[in-house]
């Protein structure tokens, strides 16, 4: 497992759902992995926020490959 501050996160955010934020930081890890021409991570390490500017006005996740 890489060290923390070796691991690279993706963002990716929505305003409904972590779900839909999920799979928006997956899309941009992909993207950024793909065009380094490296394979795709079958399973990442998530964290997740909450903005709070209005009652759960937002969610954040970020992704980075495990491993």
């Amino acid at each position: 497992m890489k060290r923390e501050e070796e691991r690279e996160w993706f963002e990716g955010s929505d305003t409904q759902s972590f779900a839909a934020a999920a799979r928006r930081a997956v899309e941009n890890a992909e993207e950024v992995i793909g065009g380094r021409g490296e394979d795709f991570p079958t399973l990442y390490d998530v964290r997740l926020q909450v903005t709070a500017e209005r009652p759960l006005s937002g969610y954040k996740v970020f992704v980075s490959p495990s491993g």
